[in-house]
């Protein structure tokens, strides 16, 4: 993996690191954490998690993958699932309330979503897109997805969503731990550092 591709990566894992327990201790989500998917397409498929059998129920669900969002220790991964309008959010439920939450009285038809293998569902309604907001794992990895603009979620040149105190932290630990660790280039030379 060529050098500026690790460093990527090292920030990025770090980043993910030091939000979580950040966001853990606090509890307050701040704008530049937050990242927007402004257009994501929903349809319908064969509720069968087996490739090619198919079990007769249809789910409504994304048709493409979801990045992974920060794992919290005691919250739902996405701070928004809705309409592409922010006007209308739909409430998260686990894949294991599924079968019960039909029986509720008051929430029996209430829209709600789930997240399961990198899938969005929807129980009780279908919209064809959705707007999903988030901390995610790998910021890069919004750059595959479009706005309903055709603008790209993410690019390397979009401000880099966290605050200056916690980039301080990943910054102090890859000068750290990461850079003393890497090895000179072929040429023997070293790789000096400017601090």
């Amino acid at each position: 993996m060529p050098y500026l591709e690790r460093l990527k990566f090292t920030v990025q894992s770090y980043r993910s690191t030091i939000l979580r327990r950040d966001l853990d201790r606090n509890r307050f989500t701040p704008n530049q954490f937050l990242q927007t998917i402004g257009c994501l397409d929903m349809a319908f498929y064969d509720a069968s998690s087996c490739c090619g059998v198919e079990v007769g129920c249809k789910v409504f669900r994304s048709t493409a993958r979801v990045p992974n969002p920060v794992r919290f220790k005691d919250r739902v991964p996405f701070y928004f699932v809705g309409t592409i309008d922010g006007k209308k959010t739909y409430a998260p439920m686990s894949l294991g309330e599924l079968g019960f939450f039909s029986a509720s009285k008051y929430n029996s038809k209430m829209p709600r979503y789930y997240f399961d293998d990198g899938y969005i569902y929807i129980v009780n309604a279908t919209p064809k897109k959705l707007q999903i907001k988030g901390v995610f794992e790998f910021p890069s990895e919004l750059g595959s997805y479009t706005n309903c603009d055709d603008t790209k979620c993410y690019s390397d040149d979009d401000p880099y969503p966290i605050s200056l105190d916690l980039s301080r932290s990943i910054t102090e630990a890859i000068l750290n731990f990461d850079a003393p660790r890497e090895a000179p280039n072929q040429t023997g030379s070293e790789i000096k550092i400017d601090v």
